[in-house]
């Protein structure tokens, strides 16, 4: 594994004076940001940059990426919120409140396994599953049928598990409410979903749209194309944000 960490709160951890052995006493606890990832994942994020002959520079999580570009977009930063990031591979959860990360959990349940699901049930290849995951392709009564139930039974699922860690939260945090939940990533674009989140978790629900505050050269870039992938550029633009040895 490889570590990394960052001191939250600075000023809640004074020098210690030492006794005459030597032992400190009297430290005051603070708060402690700490990181790991896998060496063998970051290994091979290593190789694919170098083999495509750029030079790594800083490595980050997915979670505080996606902070780094919500902060920039979001008209009020410094209050209470959660970023979902709901992606092919995983749901990651991040609750943030004055600019920094109080709690966080992620799962390997992302939108592949409806993917695979809708592949399962109507007896596709997955090409064509994931254009019927997200309205790509047109069809009938009857699929159309069978594909709510899918999208019904595997949403529900994300959404307990959200509510879930949310309920957590607000538990342990009962004098800072979660005012605002922001969704990520490509899965985010299944029908009903974040209005049925919204719902559920009783919270207003808003997608990210990391595009918003940045100066862009349309000239360049196409304003139509940003709109349609600002919901996956999340953690592109987070990580181009960041500076070497920048925490």
């Amino acid at each position: 594994m490889n570590l990394d960490f960052t001191i939250l709160d600075s000023e809640a951890a004074p020098e210690a004076e030492g006794d005459e052995k030597g032992e400190a006493k009297g430290r005051q606890p603070m708060d402690v940001l700490l990181v790991a990832a896998k060496r063998d994942v970051i290994d091979e994020y290593m190789e694919l940059i170098r083999a495509a002959d750029l030079n790594p520079g800083v490595l980050d999580a997915d979670i505080f990426a996606l902070q780094n570009a919500a902060e920039i977009s979001l008209p009020n930063p410094e209050e209470c919120y959660a970023i979902i990031n709901l992606g092919a591979a995983g749901l990651e959860i991040n609750v943030v409140s004055g600019g920094i990360s109080t709690f966080s959990r992620d799962s390997s349940y992302g939108g592949a396994h409806v993917t695979e699901a809708i592949r399962s049930e109507f007896k596709v290849d997955l090409q064509e599953a994931e254009q019927m995951k997200l309205g790509g392709m047109e069809v009938d009564n009857r699929k159309e049928e069978g594909l709510a139930k899918v999208f019904t039974r595997e949403v529900s699922l994300w959404v307990k598990e959200i509510k879930r860690a949310l309920d957590f939260v607000s538990g342990t945090r009962a004098g800072d409410p979660i005012k605002k939940i922001i969704v990520s990533g490509g899965s985010c674009r299944i029908p009903g979903l974040q209005k049925y989140l919204e719902m559920e978790a009783g919270i207003p629900v808003e997608p990210l749209n990391p595009f918003r505050n940045l100066v862009v050269d349309y000239k360049r870039f196409d304003a139509d194309y940003l709109d349609d992938m600002a919901l996956q550029a999340g953690v592109a633009v987070g990580l181009s944000l960041r500076s070497i040895d920048d925490k």
